[in-house]
């Protein structure tokens, strides 16, 4: 009994798998996931891809903003300058002597 049913159910299967909008239907979205110029796998890593320059583009407006700030800031305060122009271009006074200490990783 439960055999003659598997089989029915399979018959009932092709009958519906025969149908021809069913095979234009499944032809269509083989087509459209796989083989189509914009199919799905394409779409998707295009969309990653859209996220990530998202991302960056938040990132360096930030930086942007950040460093349109200092250089307001440098602009117009002579110490913050001076501060600036030591710390990150290593530059002294003629009577300073400037030691950099590098730690060791």
């Amino acid at each position: 009994m439960l055999k003659i049913n598997i089989i029915y159910k399979f018959e009932e299967m092709i009958k519906v798998l025969k149908n021809k909008y069913i095979i234009a239907s499944l032809a269509f979205l083989l087509w459209m996931l796989f083989f189509d110029q914009n199919n799905f796998i394409y779409q998707n890593k295009i969309s990653k891809e859209l996220n990530n320059l998202v991302l960056r583009k938040k990132f360096y407006t930030n930086q942007n903003a950040l460093l349109a700030k200092q250089k307001t800031d440098l602009e117009t305060n002579i110490s913050n300058l001076e501060k600036f122009a030591r710390e990150n271009y290593i530059m002294k006074r003629d009577d300073e002597d400037v030691y950099i200490v590098i730690p060791e990783n």
